[in-house]
């Protein structure tokens, strides 16, 4: 990637990859770290970015309604993804607002769209986190067979969430041998406001 010469180019850039990130199953931007706040402490996982929506500033992710990352984003929505693409040598760390939508039209229209083998993800008789004293994954009969239909999942979308990450404030920084380029971008409600910042 040659190196930025307008803060307008970098932004850009930045936009067009998160896209790319939430299309691209193989694109590196697919599995961010997020960040929440675990009572006062900080607490990361990686995560699958599922919908960019540039003209929104959001992004999409799923997740089980019971593990502990939601609950720490409903007492405290603040968070910060954090992307790295090794090829462009790019790190972006967005800094938003999560909400979490469940059990309403929205959740359900994108549900209805996951395959139902992919519904597994969802589908623990055991809350994420709990403790156990084997490795299983505690997943009912019918997941064990090759063919597993809508109906089989029904009772599983009582589990499903979309968190969805409202970004207002972006810091970039770009690796290269030419030296090292950053910088930051914030949403003022009309615009994005941008400054150059030392790497």
């Amino acid at each position: 990637m040659e190196r930025f010469h307008q803060l307008d180019d970098m932004l850009q850039t930045t936009w067009n990859m998160l896209f790319r990130g939430a299309t691209q199953r193989r694109n590196a931007f697919r599995t961010p770290i997020l960040s929440s706040i675990q009572q006062d402490m900080p607490n990361a996982r990686m995560v699958v970015l599922r919908k960019t929506n540039v003209a929104t500033r959001q992004l999409l992710f799923y997740t089980d309604i019971r593990s502990p990352k939601v609950k720490e984003l409903q007492a405290n929505p603040n968070s910060c993804l954090v992307f790295w693409h090794p090829n462009k040598h790019l790190q972006v760390r967005a800094y938003g607002t999560i909400e979490i939508e469940a059990q309403n039209d929205f959740a359900k229209s994108i549900w209805d769209t996951i395959a139902p083998k992919n519904r597994k993800d969802y589908a623990s008789l055991l809350a994420p986190s709990s403790s156990t004293d084997t490795p299983d994954n505690f997943l009912a009969p019918h997941w064990n067979v090759d063919t597993v239909t809508a109906t089989d999942t029904t009772e599983n979308y009582q589990n499903f969430a979309v968190l969805v990450a409202t970004i207002e404030r972006l810091d970039c920084l770009h690796l290269h041998r030419e030296g090292h380029q950053r910088a930051e971008f914030w949403w003022n409600g009309k615009h994005w406001d941008s400054t150059w910042l030392i790497p």
